[in-house]
């Protein structure tokens, strides 16, 4: 499939699925400028480095970070013009590595520490549902029937 090919069928994608995107994305971004956020990073970062439930050597907010890093600019591309100018099967895969709800270290968090942080978990839980909404715009939009 060419890059004319793909955008094309980009822009065939329904609008529905790319409001979608656009919805959650802009909830994550005010989410992850509110001061509520803020306050509990600084939180946790404070007992991460005082050796609290999580090692210092593995900070909980590190791997959210590294996640965010993953995929996140491909769900701006997509949710701003719905394409990419990468290619559609690397992107893919680098959303796929972005998953982290099946590290124990978020299992810990969510089972120990959810009620101290609320916005975090929020944050979390919306990190997620963007990610899964990326992965399934760029597998149904995207790549080549069968790829």
């Amino acid at each position: 499939m060419t890059d004319q090919e793909r955008a094309e069928r980009a822009r065939s994608a329904p609008r529905l699925h790319q409001d979608s995107l656009l919805r959650v994305f802009d909830e994550l971004t005010a989410l992850g400028r509110s001061s509520d956020l803020a306050q509990e990073r600084r939180r946790l970062w404070d007992e991460e480095h005082e050796g609290g439930a999580i090692p210092p050597d593995a900070p909980f907010w590190s791997l959210v970070e590294w996640t965010e890093e993953r995929f996140i600019g491909y769900s701006r591309q997509l949710a701003k013009r719905g394409t990419l100018k990468q290619d559609p099967g690397e992107a893919l895969s680098a959303v796929r590595k972005g998953r982290f709800t099946t590290d124990p270290r978020v299992a810990a968090f969510f089972a120990l520490r959810a009620d101290a942080y609320p916005t975090v978990c929020r944050y979390l839980r919306l990190l997620d549902y963007l990610r899964l909404l990326t992965a399934e715009h760029i597998e149904a939009f995207l790549l080549a029937p069968g790829a």
